[in-house]
């Protein structure tokens, strides 16, 4: 076959002669010869031709769906390259029929994305593309991706397409570029704020003269986009500034609050009277040493530790209930104390028997001296409520404080 005859198949398959092809293949001609100047198939030149009907049959004839062109090109490429609602169509047959999706182009790296972002105007075929999955930060051999040929073409639906579908915003290509300097190169505004609202970095330089994207709009005089640029690091840096004075108020209330608490605390537990000392039966009793610093009825200087809090009600409560608790499995819902980092201060002696499977009410907010008391003790019925009042009153603070 001469080199003539298969430019004029290619040019058939191109426009839709599906007479003059069918004859051609009837005579002997094969389904996946390539031309030897362009390389291209009757595939390619039909896909890039939008034929959708000689896609099909060239596809049952088991057609070669990956074959490139000498220029790099596949059937899938040069459909979606086509403008038009036909190139979607063509697409999803050259998909069904088992063609990469991610394949790049071995000359210049591009995909079939990537081809569509910057071929196709026709937003419906890159959400086809999208929807199949498409690997959407795959880079061309000078770093570019889909997002980043969308941001410097100002097409703002598809850049909120690859957006939303997972594209990395702050990907660079060999000069260090990113999608924002792109479109703050061209002074697509649009393509700015629909980057900067997902959150594209405008403080990145580029590698090549290490510019910001708005100083990259004002050398090419586009002051609307560095407008746009200016005004959003203006934004974030008052947010910013206010977010910090916010946690800053909000840390000084709950210390406030806080020392309110352990004040509030430190009272109860010096106005709790110390337990009557066991009666003497007639056994004979060893004497315990005298507490000295974290005595709990002795006042101190400060909140005790958390260690010296359990000291207290050890020794406020007697080693006879210590042992009962820890010997009775069924009066008891185990070891459930936790390392809590602050202090702690006891709310004073346990009254009533333990009881078991007790939890806090929900919605209150605990303080760590409190909780770990409670989760320590398994309090009886008075201290529950002695606890709840005391909770009341610190959320009461809370509330002034606020």
């Amino acid at each position: 076959m001469s080199s003539s005859d298969m430019r004029e198949v290619l040019l058939a398959a191109h426009s839709g002669d599906t007479e003059l092809v069918m004859r051609w293949l009837r005579g002997g001609g094969d389904m996946n010869d390539v031309d030897k100047r362009s390389g291209d198939t009757l595939l390619i030149a039909a896909a890039v031709g939008g034929q959708v009907r000689l896609v099909r049959r060239f596809v049952s004839l088991s057609a070669n769906v990956d074959q490139q062109s000498a220029a790099g090109l596949t059937a899938l490429m040069g459909a979606v390259s086509q403008p038009g609602p036909i190139s979607s169509v063509t697409a999803k047959v050259l998909l069904q029929a088992g063609a990469k999706l991610n394949l790049q182009s071995k000359t210049t790296g591009l995909t079939a994305l990537t081809f569509a972002v910057q071929k196709n105007f026709d937003s419906a075929v890159v959400l086809t593309l999208v929807q199949a999955r498409a690997d959407l930060d795959l880079q061309t051999t000078c770093g570019s991706t889909a997002l980043s040929s969308a941001a410097y073409l100002g097409r703002t639906d598809v850049v909120e397409m690859l957006v939303k579908g997972g594209a990395q915003l702050d990907l660079q290509n060999d000069e260090g570029a990113t999608a924002l300097m792109g479109a703050a190169q061209r002074g697509h505004t649009n393509a700015i704020r629909a980057l900067l609202r997902a959150g594209a970095d405008p403080s990145i330089r580029s590698a090549a003269d290490k510019l910001t994207a708005r100083q990259l709009a004002e050398a090419e005089g586009h002051t609307m986009a560095a407008d746009v640029l200016r005004l959003w690091a203006d934004e974030q840096a008052a947010k910013q500034a206010s977010e910090i004075e916010e946690a800053e108020a909000l840390a000084e209330r709950s210390a406030n609050a806080d020392a309110a608490m352990a004040a509030l605390l430190a009272e109860e537990a010096a106005a709790t009277p110390a337990p009557a000392p066991a009666k003497d039966r007639g056994r004979r009793t060893t004497r315990r040493p005298r507490a000295k610093s974290s005595d709990c009825s002795t006042k101190q200087v400060g909140p005790p530790s958390c260690d010296e809090t359990v000291a207290c009600w050890r020794r406020a409560s007697g080693e006879g209930r210590q042992t009962e608790r820890s010997s009775n499995p069924e009066a008891t819902r185990g070891d459930d104390t936790r390392s809590v980092a602050g202090s702690c201060t006891p709310l004073g002696s346990p009254r009533g028997r333990w009881e078991r499977n007790w939890q806090m009410p929900t919605g209150l907010e605990v303080p760590c001296e409190v909780q770990r008391y409670l989760d320590a003790l398994h309090m009886g019925q008075e201290d529950r409520q002695a606890a709840a009042a005391l909770l009341a009153r610190r959320r009461s603070m809370i509330r002034h404080s606020n």
